[in-house]
């Protein structure tokens, strides 16, 4: 029984060289979606970015782009990208185009888009946050100074040691009447027993030797926590030992309305506090 030879079709149109396999290639173009979509992120990253090496860098990378196409529908883009071998150098800058064009956030959520982490000191961002918004907030005779001082907390050797340096000093008449210190962690206003509203025996340590040194230990210092639905209102103030007139606030920041938290006009102890902020 003789069978059938099955050939196949690329040998058909390749009879005089059976050798040679004939193989098709897709037209070799760089309007791609993967480019399309780069150039497209980079426009967006001329518009946004602030700092002058950030733009020239935008520019000269752009500059690769320049006889590309923008992508005219980025989301009809990112759908036909396929992954391919040789490819893999266009996964990272893809994932930081899907954040520009399509407004998703590298932070940790649901989903699985990557993009490399963006790591801030979170602290020294809070810090500066409300620095910035508080001097803005105080009344006229009032000014701030953010990470000054230049006291020691101790002497030695005839040289001071243990520099001591708040996040915030408000003076009046160039007098320090607060000394505040931010922190970027949890309050919690209804741990009363045992867990002290979750406050660091360390900070409340801080804040007395800042009292001592800056305010000669009359006015206010102040511990500034982000507000959050565990800490919505300030603490009821806090007296040091030894130490009547120096009081000692726990305020919540907010920061949707990037305003402090302040104690009601009621509490007679929060009047020269009060008097530093131009709220209402």
């Amino acid at each position: 029984m003789r069978g059938k030879l099955l050939v196949p079709e690329n040998l058909k149109k390749n009879l005089i060289r059976p050798d040679r396999f004939l193989v098709a290639f897709d037209k070799f173009t760089q309007d791609r979606p993967e480019n399309r979509l780069i150039h497209s992120a980079l426009v967006v990253t001329l518009g946004q970015a602030a700092n002058p090496s950030n733009q020239q860098l935008a520019r000269e990378l752009r500059f690769a782009f320049s006889d590309l196409p923008l992508s005219r529908d980025p989301d009809r883009d990112f759908s036909r990208l396929t992954r391919q071998r040789g490819m893999h150098h266009y996964e990272e800058p893809l994932a930081w185009a899907r954040m520009l064009l399509t407004g998703l956030s590298p932070l940790t959520g649901a989903g699985e888009q990557n993009a490399s982490s963006l790591l801030f000191p979170m602290e020294a961002l809070f810090e500066a946050f409300v620095a910035k918004h508080l001097r803005r907030q105080l009344t006229h005779n009032h000014e701030l100074k953010a990470q000054s001082g230049s006291k020691h907390l101790m002497r030695h050797r005839g040289k001071g040691i243990f520099r001591m340096r708040p996040d915030i000093i408000i003076a009046r008449a160039r007098k320090d009447i607060l000394v505040a210190d931010t922190k970027w962690k949890l309050l919690n206003a209804h741990a009363e027993s045992g867990a002290k509203y979750w406050l660091s025996q360390s900070d409340l340590y801080q804040m007395h030797a800042y009292g001592h040194s800056f305010l000669k230990s009359e006015g206010h210092v102040l511990l500034v926590y982000p507000q959050s639905e565990l800490f919505l209102a300030p603490l009821e103030p806090f007296l040091f030992s030894g130490h009547p007139d120096l009081t000692l606030w726990v305020l919540p920041f907010s920061l949707e309305t990037r305003r402090l938290v302040l104690p009601p006009q009621d509490q007679p102890q929060a009047l020269e506090m009060r008097g530093a902020f131009n709220y209402a």
